[in-house]
């Protein structure tokens, strides 16, 4: 449905970059949309995710969907080549991952 959707506004191998700030955690199906975001992504496009999994991990899982960085991680590589870091500016809702998704 969503490919439908997009595939006629959003063209193949259009966008260099996209940002996902707090967004990886609701979507379903992921590989649906990590389809989608491979597809509009230019072939040295980059994705970047940044998320706070530490602070989100007792949330409702049904809202929730993917909120286990390892979890993810497998997921994510096989779309995507895959690089993050975990940044900790002090307290818990300054710890986040950021989640670097390129092309293959």
């Amino acid at each position: 449905m969503m490919q439908k959707i997009l595939k006629g506004i959003i063209n193949n191998g259009s966008i260099d970059k996209i940002l996902l700030i707090n967004v990886i955690y609701f979507l379903n199906p992921l590989d649906l949309y990590l389809k989608e975001l491979k597809r509009i992504l230019k072939k040295d496009g980059t994705i970047f995710i940044a998320a706070k999994f530490d602070a989100v991990k007792t949330f409702d899982d049904n809202v929730f969907r993917n909120k286990h960085i390892i979890d993810l991680l497998k997921i994510l590589k096989r779309f995507f080549k895959v690089s993050y870091k975990f940044v900790d500016l002090g307290d818990i809702n300054s710890k986040y991952y950021a989640i670097y998704l390129k092309k293959n």
